[in-house]
């Protein structure tokens, strides 16, 4: 995957402000997906949007990634390095349903996507979640809907959706140095690369104004230079 052009990823950047988390995962996919309709990206599982914003990560930023967590049995601050290639799912990607019996019910169910995530439910989510993932379920010979399955099998068939989409739910195996206690943290490449492209999009904005208020260029000729022969002219106005 190549880095995508600066005007694309600042557009993307400025269009994402007042976005959802999974509208901003649609927005950077998108990004590294030049050309693929939205509505296409929308209907990926969620493990293939993270694969792919994982090596939109890379071509943006390089494989490294850094961060920190707090221990949680003394408080320690942990420094964290890893790659992003440490995080991609050995896991072989599949489309076939899933299938799985709990509690005298058989259930059948397809892996969750964006377009799920951006519907809003205003009772329970996760039943919400759900039912939109449901492809049959039934109790013997009858067909039972969603909001009648009970409790432990709404258990049963998340579990299924998360071991079935292995991508979509990263955890990172942390060990304290301080105390040696060990935890799992979540890691969300959404969030994560979010945070990377508002940096640095109020860095190279800054450079922009820099540059235009020294030599009165317009923006959209700084934003051509290479980052090279940008930060060149960018040392020649230090005082």
């Amino acid at each position: 995957m190549q880095a995508p052009a600066v005007n694309e990823a600042l557009g993307v950047w400025e269009r994402g402000a007042g976005m959802s988390q999974a509208e901003r995962g649609l927005a950077l996919l998108g990004l590294g997906s030049p050309g693929t309709q939205a509505g296409t990206l929308a209907d990926l599982s969620i493990g293939a949007r993270d694969g792919a914003l994982l090596s939109l990560r890379e071509a943006m930023f390089g494989a490294g990634i850094e961060g920190c967590a707090d221990c949680p049995a003394c408080g320690e601050t942990m420094e964290l390095n890893f790659s992003t290639h440490d995080l991609a799912s050995s896991t072989p990607r599949s489309d076939a349903p899933i299938a799985l019996a709990a509690e005298g019910y058989d259930v059948t169910l397809r892996r969750v996507t964006t377009r799920d995530l951006l519907a809003r439910d205003s009772g329970d989510a996760r039943r919400g979640l759900l039912a939109r993932c449901l492809i049959a379920a039934k109790q013997g010979e009858t067909d039972v809907t969603a909001a009648a399955l009970p409790t432990p099998v709404i258990d049963a068939a998340s579990q299924a959706l998360a071991k079935a989409d292995p991508q979509a739910d990263i955890q990172l195996s942390i060990g304290c140095s301080a105390c040696g206690h060990g935890w799992q943290a979540p890691f969300d490449i959404v969030s994560y690369l979010w945070s990377e492209l508002e940096s640095w999009a109020v860095r190279t904005l800054r450079d922009v104004h820099t540059l235009a208020r020294a030599y009165g260029w317009r923006e959209a000729d700084i934003l051509a230079m290479s980052p090279a022969r940008r930060k060149f002219y960018l040392e020649m106005t230090a005082p």
